[in-house]
C-alpha cells in the first residue's frame, strides 16, 4: 500500500489525497509503480479526482531491463457504483481491468472506453462487497501479477488490512497540519476498528526528503496481519 498523510492524520483535502503529497512524494509514487505488476485504486479514488495512471518513459526503460512490460496493468475495484473512468489520464489503450462486484452494472461496464481491457465480476464476500481474497488470487492466476500496488482509497485500505492482505505500507507524511470539522477529512484507513490485540507493524526504513519546499519524510512499514490469509498473494 502507498499512501499519504498530513502531520494530523488526514489523508485527503476536500476529498483529494494530491493535495496533501509534494513532488517528491509523486516521484516516489511512479517509481514504486515501475516495480509493480499491477496497480489498484478504489472507483470512489477515481470519481474524487483526476488520476495518471501511466508511468514516465525513463521509468519504462528501467521496467523493460527487467523483463517487465513497458507499463503496469491498471486494476480499478468497482463495488457497485460505477468508476469515473474519464478521470483516468492518458490511461494506456487495453491495460485497464474493472473488478466489479455482484451488483454494478456489468453490462455497461462490458461497453466502456476502449482502454478498458476486461470486466471482472467477482463474488461477494458477507458484506456485500468485492471478496479480495478471491479477487486478488484470481488477478495472481490468470493475469500474473504478483506484486501489487495499492493507492487507496482509505475503505480499500481497510478491506485490505481486515483480509490480512496487506504486506507493506509506503507512507508519506506531509508536514501540513490541516483540521477538520465535526466530520473531519478521511485517514488513510477507513472502517471499523482492525481485528487482533496486537497490531503493531515494524519499520523497515525512514527517509526525509530535501528536495522541494515540502520536505516529507517517507515511511516503509512491514505490515503484521491480524488476519488469517485465505489465499497467498504478495
Amino acid at each position: 500500500m502507498n499512501m499519504v498523510s498530513s502531520l494530523d492524520g488526514k489523508a485527503v483535502i476536500g476529498d483529494k489525497a494530491g493535495a496533501i503529497g509534494g513532488e517528491s512524494d509523486r516521484r516516489l509514487m511512479r517509481v514504486l509503480r515501475s516495480r509493480a505488476d499491477a496497480i489498484m485504486i478504489g472507483a470512489g479514488t477515481l470519481r474524487a479526482e483526476k488520476i495518471s495512471l501511466s508511468i514516465p518513459e525513463d521509468l519504462v526503460q528501467a521496467r523493460v531491463s527487467r523483463g517487465l512490460p513497458e507499463q503496469p496493468l491498471h486494476i480499478i475495484l468497482c463495488n457497485e457504483r460505477v468508476p469515473k473512468l474519464e478521470n483516468a489520464i492518458n490511461p494506456i489503450k487495453n491495460n485497464i481491468i474493472l473488478i466489479v462486484g455482484e451488483r454494478a452494472d456489468f453490462e455497461r461496464l462490458r461497453h466502456s472506453r476502449p482502454e478498458v481491457r476486461e470486466v471482472v465480476r467477482s463474488p461477494a464476500n458477507s458484506q456485500g462487497r468485492v471478496d479480495l481474497n478471491i479477487a486478488l488470487s484470481t488477478l495472481r492466476k490468470d493475469r500474473g501479477v504478483d506484486l501489487l500496488l495499492v493507492e487507496g482509497g482509505p475503505s480499500l485500505e481497510h478491506s485490505l488490512l481486515s483480509s490480512g492482505l496487506a504486506d507493506e505500507l509506503h507512507l508519506t507524511l506531509a508536514p501540513k497540519l490541516i483540521g477538520g470539522d465535526s466530520e473531519p477529512p478521511a485517514t488513510i484507513v477507513s472502517g471499523p476498528l482492525l481485528p487482533g490485540k496486537e497490531n503493531n507493524h515494524e519499520l523497515l526504513s525512514i527517509h526525509a526528503s530535501y528536495e522541494d519546499a515540502e520536505q516529507d519524510l517517507f515511511l516503509r512499514y512491514q505490515l503484521t496481519n491480524p488476519a488469517p490469509k485465505q489465499s497467498s498473494f504478495r
